[in-house]
């Protein structure tokens, strides 16, 4: 272990809000809602090794004035609209602000962090329809859009490294960088059951399940083709299908879980041109079982069917990498006092 895997990153955030609350109602339609302003600011100094011998602390420190509204129109008892629309951040994790460099001088490849990441900022706006039709059950849809500022993005550049380009050559470096403005925009349907119509012990069985399509632009361009870019991370379309079994002393859950594929690394020409990660499903279960008032056991399966992952660059035709991720099964016990 060399000087280059040391990351040391320290992060203090510092945050005040404050909240009205309010309800008043229009022609017997009652209208509740609140509205809110966060200051938050943040400060980040982080310390590694870009080589073996050459140590770079960095310092940053961000400011954000956070502003967010909500609304609830109960249109009947069983039928609600909410409208919603907030400012928004998220901080990146400390792996990907740290100033470390890790090298691989067998391909020639390395990692990086960035200490000067800004977080993900967001200006989101949200419309959600919701209707319970019957006990613990409803049909949802939501219409969502968010302006995007400096998302994070991982690029891939070839560059002269001191201390190891010396005798390896040029490294293919992996950095998270803040990408320009972009858009994300789509809608979400929703519907969960619970079988209560049922005879007997059936009338414990529920489902659910949903639907996410996502658009999303943003200016960065393919090196290769020229074309726009979507937002790294984000699927176009993804789905969850539930089915459950749930009463006082047994709950029992299975998950079929998919996404499509979607751009996860932005690299130049020399270097392949975009990775992408190819679309997925993945079955998995849970169960509960009520041993006693105070103790349960629990078992969790993850990835049942051991579905294969993989990623592509720039057409699905060119695969570079597949994994299998083998079936997990865990065991435990949860005790109540």
């Amino acid at each position: 272990m060399g000087p280059t895997s040391v990351k040391d990153v320290t992060q203090d955030t510092l945050g005040f809000y404050g909240k009205v609350n309010g309800e008043t109602e229009f022609g017997g339609v009652v209208v509740t809602g609140n509205a809110g302003l966060r200051y938050i600011t943040t400060l980040r100094e982080s310390t590694g090794y870009l080589s073996a011998t050459q140590r770079n602390p960095s310092k940053a420190e961000f400011n954000y004035l956070l502003p967010s509204a909500n609304m609830a129109v109960n249109l009947t008892n069983d039928l609600t609209l909410r409208l919603a629309a907030a400012k928004v951040v998220a901080r990146p994790s400390l792996g990907e602000v740290s100033t470390s460099f890790v090298p691989n001088t067998v391909a020639f490849t390395g990692s990086r962090g960035n200490p000067s990441l800004r977080p993900f900022e967001a200006t989101q706006y949200d419309a959600t329809l919701e209707w319970y039709f019957a006990p613990a059950s409803s049909i949802t849809g939501a219409i969502f859009r968010k302006n995007v500022n400096s998302f994070t993005v991982v690029t891939v550049t070839r560059e002269f490294v001191p201390g190891f380009s010396e005798r390896f050559g040029l490294f293919d470096i992996s950095q998270p960088t803040n990408g320009a403005n972009g858009t994300i925009q789509g809608f979400e349907l929703a519907y969960q059951h619970a079988l209560r119509f049922l005879p007997g012990i059936l009338r414990n069985l529920g489902v659910q399940a949903n639907y996410t399509f996502v658009d999303s632009s943003t200016p960065l361009v393919d090196s290769i083709t020229g074309a726009r870019l979507p937002l790294p991370g984000l699927s176009r379309d993804s789905y969850t299908l539930i089915g459950y079994y749930e009463d006082k002393g047994v709950s029992l859950r299975a998950a079929y879980t998919y996404r499509s594929a979607f751009l996860s690394t932005v690299q130049s020409a020399a270097s392949g041109g975009n990775a992408y990660s190819i679309g997925r499903g993945q079955l998995d279960a849970s169960a509960q079982i009520n041993l006693t008032r105070n103790l349960r056991l629990t078992v969790d399966a993850i990835n049942l069917t051991k579905e294969i992952a993989g990623q592509y660059l720039q057409t699905p035709e060119r695969l570079s990498l597949t994994t299998r991720e083998d079936r997990r099964i865990f065991f435990g016990i949860a005790a109540a006092f």
